[in-house]
């Protein structure tokens, strides 16, 4: 490994690694991995344009997960959910947010979903 001043240069794998550790980062594969389990909705699914609701909600879910989770942007999180636009992404994290004050039973099901990660 190549040094710098007596400092070897860390591998940027390692980097990853204590950066995740250090600010409780995840990637963004885990988090779909997770919410595709946690809601027993397919990867493709989420991923889908499909607007019928038990598609949708851990569409939104997975989200707002992606914006507190991972240091992507919403421009990011649009081109990771399938090409959409930013303002696709602050209309879900919105919806999420709106869902978690008036359904009492999404709000239990989200907080479960957060005791994993």
């Amino acid at each position: 490994m190549k040094e710098i001043k007596n400092q070897p240069i860390i591998n940027p794998y390692v980097y990853a690694g204590l950066f995740k550790a250090d600010y409780n980062l995840r990637s963004e594969r885990y988090l779909l991995d997770l919410v595709s389990k946690h809601f027993g909705v397919s990867k493709e699914e989420i991923m889908g344009t499909s607007r019928v609701r038990y598609r949708v909600v851990p569409r939104h879910a997975l989200c707002k997960l992606l914006r507190e989770y991972t240091p992507l942007g919403l421009k990011d999180i649009g081109k990771f959910m399938g090409g959409r636009d930013h303002s696709t992404i602050i209309h879900a994290i919105s919806a999420t947010n709106d869902s978690l004050d008036t359904d009492k039973i999404f709000k239990r099901k989200y907080k479960e979903l957060l005791e994993k990660i």
